[in-house]
């Protein structure tokens, strides 16, 4: 993992409570959990998501290990989503704030796990770490970045009040697997989001 040319200078809570879920660090030990949701969940996010394509427990490792590191460093703060949505203490998504944008800006990244789509888990995610984001010094702007097709995904920030910017941009730095898809991204720049 590279150092990021700029990371806040303290790391968000480790747990964040919205509503009836709970967004908790990412930990070694989820590897089983991680693998799981991401395995029932393959036909809903290879189209849009490449590094679900072939997905085994190894690269969940890998993940958790990347995650470990990035935290350390505070270049990533990645989150397991779980509640009731599917049942308690399971993987419902996986959500995170990525240092890879320059000073002052966090991105957020997400996924949902194919049975609990459409059930408000990836805004809730989504406005508690717009929330943590703000709340960390020297963050002034939350972004997220999408694939144009998918529409879905694309809703989240829409109803949390994010501007979307008027040109697409090539996939994330140091994401190969991501650079062929011209993104769309949408920003935050005021107070923090409110459920």
């Amino acid at each position: 993992m590279t150092t990021p040319t700029w990371a806040p200078p303290a790391a968000p809570p480790e747990t964040l409570v919205a509503g009836a879920l709970s967004l908790d660090r990412w930990r070694p030990a989820d590897r089983d959990d991680l693998y799981a949701a991401v395995d029932a969940s393959r036909a809903h996010l290879e189209p849009f998501m490449p590094w679900a394509a072939g997905y085994e427990p190894a690269s969940a490792e890998w993940f958790l290990n990347q995650a470990t590191e990035g935290w350390e460093i505070r270049s990533e703060f990645n989150y397991r989503v779980s509640g009731p949505a599917v049942a308690p203490g399971r993987v419902l998504a996986g959500v995170g704030l990525m240092a890879r944008q320059g000073p002052g800006v966090l991105e957020i990244g997400y996924w949902v796990h194919a049975a609990a789509v459409r059930r408000g888990v990836a805004g809730t995610a989504t406005a508690a770490l717009t929330d943590a984001a703000f709340a960390l010094p020297g963050v002034e702007c939350v972004r997220i970045h999408h694939d144009p097709r998918n529409v879905v995904s694309g809703r989240v920030p829409a109803r949390l009040g994010f501007t979307q910017l008027p040109d697409l941009v090539p996939g994330p730095p140091g994401r190969e697997d991501e650079r062929h898809v011209a993104w769309v991204v949408w920003k935050h720049e005021w107070a923090p989001v409110r459920g």
